[in-house]
C-alpha cells in the first residue's frame, strides 16, 4: 500500500482484520494489528482489539484471546468481553466463562443478560445448584429479566397489514 501512495484508515484495517478472522490467519491478523501502528500511525481502536478478541476465540484460542484483553493499552469494555464469553460457551469453557461473567458483573451489573448467561452456562453443565445461585443473586440485586412478547403481522384483506402485540395468541387466529 505504501508503495502505491495509498494510506489505510481504520476502517480498511477493521477489515483487513475481520478478513483474517474468517480465514483463520490469526497470526497475520496479530501482524496486521502491529502494522497499524508501528508502519501507518494508526492507533488502534476498541474496535481493532474487539476484531482480535474475535479472531482469536474463534479459533479456540480462548486463553490466547483472555491474556490478549488482559494486556490491551486501553480498558477493555463490555462487548471485548461479550466476545471472549460468546466463545466460552461456543468451545465448552466453562472456567474461562465463570470468569469473564464475573467481569461483567463488575462493569455491567444491572444486565440481566450477564446473570442469565452464567446461569444457562451452569444449567448445561448440570451445576444446578450453581445456576440456582446466579438466579438468587439476580433478585437480590433486584436485576430482573426482561419478559418476552410475541408480534403478529395481519392482514384484515385491505392489503394494509397491521400488528398485534400479544401475551397469549387465539387459537382461531388463521
Amino acid at each position: 500500500m505504501l508503495r502505491e501512495g495509498i494510506h489505510p484508515t481504520h476502517g480498511t484495517f477493521i477489515g483487513i482484520l475481520i478478513a483474517c478472522k474468517h480465514s483463520g490467519q490469526v497470526d497475520k491478523g496479530l501482524e496486521y494489528l502491529e502494522t497499524m501502528e508501528k508502519v501507518y500511525g494508526l492507533k488502534p481502536e476498541m474496535k481493532h482489539y474487539g476484531c482480535i478478541v474475535d479472531l482469536l476465540s474463534r479459533s479456540g484460542n480462548l486463553e490466547r484471546a483472555y491474556e490478549f484483553i488482559k494486556t490491551m493499552p486501553i480498558v477493555p469494555d463490555v462487548v471485548i468481553w461479550r466476545i471472549l464469553l460468546g466463545a466460552c460457551m461456543l468451545h465448552s469453557n466453562l472456567g474461562l466463562a465463570e470468569i469473564v461473567t464475573k467481569k461483567l458483573l463488575e462493569l455491567d451489573p444491572f444486565n440481566s443478560g450477564n446473570y442469565v448467561f452464567l446461569s444457562n452456562a451452569y444449567a448445561s453443565s448440570d451445576r444446578w445448584e450453581d445456576a440456582d445461585q446466579v438466579r438468587k443473586l439476580m433478585g437480590e440485586r433486584t436485576v430482573g429479566k426482561p419478559s418476552g412478547w410475541s408480534s403478529i403481522e395481519g392482514n384484515d384483506g385491505d392489503g394494509s397489514g397491521h400488528s398485534h402485540h400479544t401475551d397469549t395468541v387465539d387459537s382461531s387466529v388463521k
